[in-house]
């Protein structure tokens, strides 16, 4: 493998498998990904040279992005445990501070009045 002497002596390996959608911070310090986990896709994050899984769910979770501090973390999650059910939806949930919240879902839930 070739590699730009630039970079070189200063890329990290934080996952191999079954990883995909990497975003990289705007301050460079942190780094989302998902990746297939116990049966399941669940979203990653590396800081301090540590890698922390931040999903837990049997729904699939997918296509992190983060803040530009990378304090905040936002992705899609299948809305039933079975990705062909013709009924599920993709939600957005996020994650704060150590904590998950839902941000927009199928049921309307985050709807004004709601």
């Amino acid at each position: 493998m070739n590699v730009n002497p630039r970079i070189q002596g200063r890329v990290t390996m934080l996952a191999e498998g079954i990883v995909g959608s990497p975003r990289v911070s705007g301050n460079g310090r942190v780094v989302v990904w998902d990746e297939f986990v116990d049966s399941n896709m669940e979203i990653m994050r590396y800081e301090n040279g540590r890698v922390e899984r931040l999903t837990r769910d049997p729904r699939p979770d997918m296509l992190p992005d983060l803040s530009a501090d990378g304090r905040v973390v936002a992705w899609t999650r299948f809305s039933a445990a079975d990705t062909h059910d013709p009924n599920g939806t993709w939600d957005v949930y996020q994650w704060r501070d150590g904590v998950e919240s839902p941000v927009a879902t199928g049921d309307g839930q985050n709807e004004p009045g709601h």
